[in-house]
């Protein structure tokens, strides 16, 4: 699976991931602006690997991996 997505913050600040791959290559990072924003989904749409570059990027993939604790429902 491969995507980029963005969401403003209610700090006003954005958060953007993107997904290069299967769940452990889902990343995460901030912006704070609608520019860098604009400029990150652009160069991930054109392929120009050099966006990423531009922030501190946090491996999130784990979040997806761990579904939390189960509990097993009695009938």
């Amino acid at each position: 699976m491969h995507y980029v997505q963005s969401t403003r913050r209610p700090q006003g600040d954005y958060q953007i991931e993107y997904r290069a791959g299967g769940p452990q290559e889902h990343f995460q990072a901030y912006a704070r602006n609608r520019p860098q924003v604009v400029a990150a989904l652009w160069g991930w749409c054109s392929r120009d690997k050099t966006w990423r570059e531009r922030f501190e990027w946090t491996n999130i993939g784990s979040m997806s991996l761990d579904p939390g604790p189960r509990h097993r429902i009695e009938e």
